[in-house]
């Protein structure tokens, strides 16, 4: 992959500049206590200590992930009384971030931090915190902030928890997961939806549902139905949650066999069908006119905040003149991304090269359009495979195992190998992840770069937005 020359002002907030250090190896953190026995209202702390080596600096980071449900509740800072701080977790990631920076290379000595912990769930072991990165912040002479990642003191990266075992989960008939096998749930599961249709083809004669109470210690699940189907719409899989207090909620799964020669949905090939919806042509500032540097390390776009879990990623990807606004003051963060979009975001990434001898293969791309070239680079180079029908759909939504697909391609082209930083669970629905995206999506979760929804799903039909691409894109050039 292309290096890309860092060139603007960076806020503390964001963090994406390293810079060596001859004393690196000095430069660590640790952790203590290795093990936190929770109190007994699921509370506990502990300690990570950033030893500068004498180095002087600005301010503190770090990058962790949390078992389920657990929660930071605070940070308090030995060594730093003044600056900017905050804890985030970026949406759907799981992983959370705390920091604190002062205005100048103010701090000399080691600066502790000690975190605060809550458990809202239930049982006796859980499994440990991960700390993937933690870094010091520092001014150079030019006023320009910097990063210098720290090393775990001893290779201990983890802090184990054990809740305290007299403490009851709450009473609540909420479902933690829901999936049926073979199909795929319509609308995508969410605990506040009851009603969910499926179909599948006259060949299938029973479907599999599973499901996981939110609190199962609290709560159980009964499920009826699916082990014989009839042809049409009869069929009908009920899932009963009860929670200890009473409460009752019942989801119903309508499974639809089709009669025989029917043809069911099309499942999704090396060569995918997306949504129908479409996503419109952006404005011309998203196809060629960067937007001017901001004074001061800002980014000039007012929906995009220092508090936003993706402000760093969005900072990232524009300063390196991946992924412009939508309009000078506007990056519209919550847009759903395009095929175009994502074409155009990794050819940037490539440095744009002469594509003047390349073919188009795609019919529905015509030349003149902003990501023309970007398409005709990705098809040239088997990133953009297209479909059966000899188009790429420019327009239409990504899907998220498409994505992960794209992205997956573009690693290949590039050469670049893929880090495993963390083990793969196979997902709640992962049944429902088409055979290409698989071993894609597998790579990318283990390499920290794509993650799950909120709820534990993939949700490979679902779309993303051009703030979770920004993050993925920011992930994947820091792990490449």
């Amino acid at each position: 992959m292309k290096k890309i020359l860092v060139t603007g002002l960076v806020f503390a907030i964001m963090l994406s500049l390293f810079v060596p250090m001859a004393s690196a190896a000095a430069l660590e953190y640790t952790l203590s206590p290795s093990i936190v026995n929770l109190d007994a209202s699921q509370t506990g702390s502990f300690q990570l200590v950033y030893e500068s080596d004498g180095l002087p600096f600005a301010g503190v980071d770090c990058d962790l992930l949390l078992p389920a449900d657990v929660e930071i509740t605070g940070v308090k800072y030995d060594g730093i009384t003044t600056g900017f701080e905050g804890i985030g977790t970026s949406e759907g990631s799981g992983i959370t971030n705390f920091s604190k920076s002062a205005l100048s290379d103010t701090c000399n000595g080691p600066v502790a931090c000690t975190v605060s912990i809550k458990y809202n769930g239930t049982g006796a072991v859980l499994s440990s915190i991960t700390i993937i990165r933690v870094r010091i912040i520092r001014y150079a002479p030019t006023g320009v902030l910097h990063t210098v990642q720290l090393s775990p003191a001893g290779g201990a990266n983890q802090v184990s928890i054990v809740a305290n075992t007299v403490s009851t989960a709450p009473d609540s008939a909420d479902l933690a997961s829901l999936a049926v096998s073979p199909g795929a749930l319509s609308p995508a599961f969410s605990p506040d939806e009851l009603a969910y249709v499926v179909t599948v083809g006259n060949d299938v004669t029973s479907v599999n549902v599973t499901a996981a109470a939110k609190y199962p210690a609290t709560a159980t699940v009964e499920i009826t139905g699916g082990a014989s189907l009839s042809v049409g719409n009869s069929n009908t899989v009920t899932v009963k949650v009860t929670a200890n207090d009473g409460e009752v909620k019942t989801y119903t799964i309508l499974v639809s066999r089709l009669e025989s020669g029917a043809t069911p949905p099309p499942a999704q090939s090396q060569t995918p069908t997306p949504p129908t919806a479409q996503t419109p042509e952006p404005p011309p500032s998203e196809e060629i006119t960067p937007t001017p540097a901001p004074t001061g390390g800002f980014l000039p776009f007012d929906d995009v905040g220092v508090d936003d879990w993706f402000y760093g990623d969005v900072y990232y990807v524009w300063e390196k003149e991946l992924m412009n606004g939508t309009s000078e003051n506007m990056f519209s963060p919550g847009i759903t991304l395009s095929r175009g979009m994502v074409a155009t975001v990794l050819y940037r990434m490539e440095g744009e090269p002469d594509v003047t001898d390349l073919a188009m293969p795609f019919t529905d791309v015509a030349a003149g359009k902003w990501y023309y070239n970007a398409v005709k680079w990705a098809a040239d180079n088997d990133i953009a495979l297209g479909f059966d029908d000899d188009t790429y759909r420019p327009d239409d939504n990504v899907t998220r195992e498409q994505l992960a697909a794209l992205l997956s391609r573009y690693a290949d082209y590039a050469g670049d190998e893929l880090p495993a930083k963390r083990d793969y669970a196979a997902f709640p629905d992962q049944d429902t992840i088409s055979a290409y995206a698989l071993a894609p999506v597998e790579a990318l979760y283990k390499a920290g770069i794509i993650n799950g929804r909120t709820n534990g799903s993939f949700d490979p039909k679902g779309n993303a937005t051009r703030a979770e691409f920004a993050a993925m894109i920011h992930r994947y050039c820091e792990s490449a």
